[in-house]
């Protein structure tokens, strides 16, 4: 049974990364998100690197190449706080992490020394490049190929929206193989690789999204992830799982921001000679967003618990939290614009920002529709709950 009591280490850890982000990362978000588009990357590389010197990005990572080694509840509790106070930035850190630990957890032994030492430090920033235009969540539905060629593969296709791809050092690239499918490392400096200039979204401003193409990429047979080419499909699959649970800390901590504000202007604001806060309408809104968020923390925190100890249905337990979380963080998005009203629609705002950040959490890493279906398919395949 799950302990729902924080252990101090844990404690300890949220308070020391909520500290550096409030005064280190927290100031850099609206110029991330307002920023011009050819300086997006550069702010990002300077944010992911102070992240580094606080551990954040090896957090999961085994102690023999400089991590943390810490568990992903840890992990997600330091998540919330970065979250909180850059959507963006967690955004493009997480995705790093999830390079660390696909590494970490299927990589040889040569690879996780050649890549994982300096992913941990920031030093290096991996990317993981999976997704194309008719193939999101849908992994069997990859096109990009790999063809052996003596000593190396031949690797053509292209990934659209991949994150951190213009600032990325190296990509793990999700490619079909005959048989199966294989996840190869490619360097960026490999011939053969282009990367795209970043996309313009509508939220997320400040994360680096952009198309890889591949073009007769040549990649040594020893950059196979773990020297296996038949295991793509499955590795990739359970570094997935990561980032839906990616998508719940996001959730979580754009609601922890939204709430944070609405609270101080439903003090602060008066009409009518009164605060708004005294107002049932806007008390209410404030009692149903803290709800909301709360719950979906506890979701958050029992599904990463489950992952960590392997249970069977973390998956769904992941999935249940992705759906519940994200809806609650836009429900707690549109409920703080509304408490703020006409200041809170401007654009430079910092709600106007979280409300458009918030969207994204219900369509990252499989939409809502998909977390139900999944759920849903799971429930009805057993025989008792």
């Amino acid at each position: 049974m799950m302990d729902y009591e924080s252990t101090q280490k844990q404690k300890d850890l949220q308070q020391r990364i909520a500290e550096f982000c409030r005064e280190e990362i927290a100031p850099r978000a609206g110029m991330l998100d307002e920023g011009p588009r050819d300086m997006i990357g550069s702010m990002m590389k300077d944010n992911l690197k102070l992240l580094g010197k606080v551990h954040f990005t090896g957090m999961g990572i085994d102690a023999r190449y400089g991590g943390e080694e810490l568990d992903l509840v840890s992990q997600c509790m330091a998540g919330e706080e970065l979250a909180r106070a850059c959507a963006a930035t967690f955004f493009s850190a997480w995705s790093m992490c999830m390079a660390g630990a696909m590494l970490d957890m299927f990589g040889t032994g040569e690879q996780k020394e050649k890549y994982l030492p300096g992913l941990s430090r920031a030093e290096r920033i991996g990317a993981l490049a999976y997704s194309e235009s008719d193939a999101g969540v849908d992994l069997t539905a990859v096109k990009t190929s790999a063809c052996k060629r003596d000593d190396h593969w031949i690797v053509d296709g292209s990934k659209n929206l991949v994150t951190n791809a213009t600032i990325a050092d190296f990509f793990l690239v999700l490619a079909r193989t005959d048989p199966g499918a294989a996840v190869l490392i490619i360097d960026r400096e490999m011939d053969g690789i282009r990367i795209g200039t970043s996309v313009d979204p509508m939220g997320l401003r400040g994360a680096p999204l952009a198309a890889v193409t591949l073009d007769r990429c040549e990649v040594p047979t020893a950059n196979v992830l773990g020297g296996d080419t038949g295991q793509g499909l499955a590795q990739m699959d359970r570094v997935l799982d990561i980032g839906k649970l990616g998508m719940a800390v996001l959730s979580v901590g754009i609601g922890m921001a939204c709430l944070e504000r609405a609270i101080q202007y439903a003090r602060e604001r008066r009409t009518f000679g009164e605060r708004i806060g005294n107002y049932q309408e806007v008390s209410f809104k404030l009692a149903e967003m803290y709800s909301g968020n709360d719950l979906g923390r506890m979701l958050l925190h029992r599904a990463a618990w489950g992952l960590d100890r392997g249970e069977a249905d973390a998956s769904v337990l992941i999935s249940c939290a992705k759906l519940f979380s994200s809806e609650a963080a836009a429900n707690t998005a549109h409920c703080a614009l509304q408490i703020f009203g006409g200041n809170g629609y401007l654009k430079g705002a910092e709600v106007e920002r979280l409300f458009r950040d918030a969207r994204f959490c219900e369509i990252g890493y499989g939409p809502s529709e998909i977390q139900r279906s999944f759920i849903a398919g799971h429930i009805l395949s057993r025989s008792a709950l």
